[in-house]
């Protein structure tokens, strides 16, 4: 339970900060390409995309409750609402309390303009760090959550963007609809390009950041199976930017026909994929003792 309630929690993450990105995004389209670029309901899809994230997340939060109190009982014990409020009462329980709230605020911010829906999912991806390893870190709690929480919000930016302004691409501006879609594919990619480069650039410096602090030593990158599962997520990441690179050196020049925005989604498409399982993989670390 515990291991897919932490991956509903990124996914759930990563989708409300990608709604918030891709708000960005329209308004710009919107603002530069006098209605080259924009598309009806776009913004109003991916403000229903933050709701549904939203809920999930506190889905998921509820889940991981349960799930941390039940690992205090003793075999045989059952939980108790006894048992939830102790567990509440502990550190992991105040940051859960920040988690939820957040993510209420950020429900609510969702429905803004897009700068606030961004500052509502910051705070999300910033208290995120607080029920998980970045508490522990050897460098102190402060920097352990700041660098988590950017490597959090730069992965958000980075791939939910990527999949919900897709996705309201899709839905919102269907082939019948419109003979520009694929102009103003192209025009929201160009628009993503220096978002997804900027992002990716955090997310790889703080992660980089991150894991040296917690597995301590490179040895045991391939000593323990937590290093040995975060390099399995470093390969992955690897393949990611690499897909990352090919989309934007060989088939962004190439878009605002069919053909081209077919390339785009089926390599964007298996750019998601990857990002499911890296998020899967992170679930299971956030799961296990650093030092294992």
């Amino acid at each position: 339970m515990t291991l897919t309630a932490n991956w509903l929690t990124f996914l759930a993450v990563f989708a409300l900060i990608g709604a918030a990105g891709a708000r960005t995004l329209f308004v710009r389209l919107a603002a530069s390409d006098h209605g080259v670029g924009a598309w009806p309901d776009a913004d109003a899809l991916a403000r229903r995309i933050a709701i549904v994230a939203a809920v999930a997340l506190v889905v998921a939060a509820a889940f991981r409750l349960l799930a941390q109190a039940e690992s205090f009982l003793d075999p045989g014990e059952f939980l108790s609402p006894v048992a939830v409020r102790s567990v509440l009462s502990t550190t992991w329980g105040r940051g859960w309390w920040w988690q939820v709230g957040s993510t209420l605020l950020a429900a609510l911010t969702s429905q803004g303009p897009p700068g606030v829906a961004i500052a509502g999912a910051l705070l999300v991806a910033g208290t995120l760090p607080l029920t998980g390893h970045a508490m522990d870190a050897a460098s102190g709690p402060v920097l352990g959550v700041a660098l988590h929480g950017a490597h959090v919000f730069a992965g958000g930016l980075w791939l939910g963007t990527l999949g919900v302004a897709l996705f309201t691409w899709h839905r919102s501006d269907p082939p019948e609809r419109s003979g520009r879609r694929h102009v103003r594919l192209a025009r929201l990619v160009e628009k993503f390009s220096p978002m997804a480069l900027a992002s990716s650039t955090v997310l790889v410096v703080s992660g980089s950041a991150e894991a040296l602090g917690l597995v301590g030593t490179l040895r045991a990158l391939w000593e323990t199976v937590y290093g040995q599962r975060l390099l399995l997520k470093l390969g992955l990441l690897v393949v990611l930017l690499a897909l990352g690179a090919y989309n934007w050196r060989v088939v962004k020049p190439t878009l605002g026909t069919r053909g081209s925005s077919r390339r785009l989604l089926r390599a964007a498409a298996l750019e998601l994929a990857i990002a499911v399982i890296i998020l899967a993989v992170t679930a299971s670390l956030v799961s296990m003792p650093a030092g294992e």
